[in-house]
């Protein structure tokens, strides 16, 4: 598994926070380029029946995983799903990823997605979905990517986040729930690069915080 090398820091804003934070992305005079294209993004979170990652979380244990299905922009089909094992140590992490095409995997029907699912993976990933092996989470939000010019430091900002708790059911849910919060905005960065984004942290008119969609998503029910 590759080392945790990526250093993430949160911000969960509120509306006014958001504005904010635009003001200060606006004037503060920082170098930050648009790195492509804002898009939406589908994310479905896998865990035990007794929710382990989700009591892991919340129990503050420093090292621990998680196992997602994410794709990208708004409707199905699209071009491509990838399997997500994401690590985590305090704010290191790490993500492995495996991309494969929609067509080889329908989400429907969800009771036997798991096992399809496991089919298509390579070797190395099996465990970590045999581990958390039940759909329990889908979020969908809005993202923006910036680039620093100098720095592989990137930001991102999620926006209009909406969550659905699964259960069990074995259809796609019709509806999602409106997140509590407006937005997230995260700074991401190799660690090595951690004192130059501290200049930047520091400047943000926002205050870090722990944050997980998927948390929020399974608090919300």
């Amino acid at each position: 598994m590759n080392k945790l090398t990526r250093c993430e820091i949160k911000f969960p804003v509120t509306h006014e926070q958001l504005h904010q934070f635009r003001l200060w992305h606006k004037h503060a005079g920082l170098d930050f380029k648009t790195a492509y294209p804002s898009r939406q993004v589908h994310s479905l979170y896998f865990d035990t029946p007794e929710l382990a990652n989700f009591n892991d979380n919340l129990g503050g244990i420093s090292h621990r995983f998680k196992c997602r299905l994410r794709w990208y922009h708004s409707e199905l089909p699209v071009d491509y799903l990838q399997f997500e094992v994401k690590r985590k140590a305090g704010v290191l992490s790490s993500k492995l990823t495996h991309v494969f095409k929609t067509r080889a995997f329908p989400l429907q029907p969800m009771h036997s997605m798991t096992q399809r699912l496991r089919a298509l993976l390579p070797f190395t990933f099996k465990p970590w979905l045999d581990t958390s092996y039940l759909p329990e989470v889908l979020n969908q939000y809005h993202r923006e990517y910036y680039v620093f010019r100098q720095k592989p430091i990137r930001l991102t900002v999620d926006t209009k986040l909406h969550h659905a708790r699964l259960l069990g059911k074995t259809i796609w849910p019709r509806s999602l729930q409106t997140s509590a919060w407006t937005g997230v905005v995260e700074v991401k960065f190799p660690a090595e690069c951690r004192s130059v984004a501290q200049v930047l942290l520091n400047s943000m008119p926002l205050r870090p915080d722990k944050n997980s969609k998927y948390i929020n998503a399974v608090e919300g029910y």
